[in-house]
């Protein structure tokens, strides 16, 4: 198989363990209840992992919607889906009956066909994370699974579709 590294999307897996309200850039000020997030990316980029990876830092330039998120609440994992990009992964997101919109534009201010690539896990725990890396797994061509903390980085790649 020959793997496009150029062309992907990701899911980035975020918990607030607290009730969140910060102030978004052009969104102005929003708020979110504890729990956990979604959040659709594109990775159209030479390495991929890279842009991911930038969501696990603190401090950071605030760039994007998702880098104030990022700052107020915790970055648990990131899906990156070779082959597949964030069109497909939001069209994959709204089919779930697990997941809901969060906030209305974030994130997806240059895809007017989206109304948000911020999403709610309605299910907390391991088993819907599991479901969802199992729905990935088996759409895209590779999904590599990206966690980090204070004493570790974990990369596992997962092959989806030959």
């Amino acid at each position: 198989m020959t793997l496009n590294t150029r062309y992907a999307g990701y899911v980035l897996l975020i918990h607030c363990p607290n009730n969140v309200i910060m102030q978004v850039g052009s969104l102005g000020k929003i708020g979110l209840r504890r729990g956990t997030y979604l959040y659709v990316g594109s990775a159209n980029i030479r390495n991929p992992v890279t842009r991911v990876l930038r969501h696990f830092n603190r401090g950071k330039k605030i760039h994007w919607h998702i880098d104030y998120l990022t700052e107020k609440c915790i970055p648990l994992l990131a899906l990156l889906c070779f082959g597949q990009g964030e069109d497909y992964l939001y069209d994959a997101l709204v089919s779930l009956d697990k997941v809901k919109p969060a906030i209305l534009g974030f994130g997806s201010t240059d895809r007017v066909l989206h109304k948000t690539h911020l999403f709610k896990l309605l299910t907390e725990g391991l088993v819907a994370i599991i479901s969802l890396i199992g729905t990935l797994v088996k759409t895209c061509n590779c999904v590599e699974v990206i966690s980090v903390s204070d004493r570790y980085c974990f990369s596992q790649v997962l092959q989806g579709q030959p």
